[in-house]
């Protein structure tokens, strides 16, 4: 592998680290519990990082198919950060939708149960 090739390939698992990171960063933000932001805003976010964790997945795609057509892809320490990060960002996003719909039917719930009481 010529040092110009390493340093490419380098720079694509750069990237996939840096998008999954802002990935889980944004899903952070609208997790966090002292969030001021309503349900719909977080939905907004949710999009956001799903967005990004497709730019992210497009760069895995490349990486993956560079290596099935024969080009030399280094299993190296930084590859399996830069899956780590991947893997977790899009666990996360998975998270982070089915705690959106939760919140959603407890806040449906809680406004039924108001109905109830008046």
């Amino acid at each position: 592998m010529t040092q110009n090739i390493r340093k490419q390939f380098n720079q694509q698992l750069m990237k996939l680290i840096a998008t999954s990171g802002k990935v889980t960063s944004t899903v952070m933000q609208l997790l966090d519990s002292s969030s001021e932001l309503t349900l719909q805003e977080k939905w907004e976010q949710l999009d956001k990082a799903k967005q990004m964790n497709v730019e992210a997945h497009n760069v895995q795609t490349n990486l993956i198919q560079a290596e099935v057509r024969g080009e030399p892809t280094p299993i190296s320490l930084l590859a399996i950060h830069a899956q780590d990060h991947f893997m977790n960002s899009q666990l996360l996003v998975q998270i982070a939708e089915m705690l959106l719909k939760q919140q959603e039917q407890i806040e449906a719930l809680t406004d039924k149960l108001k109905g109830v009481g008046e």
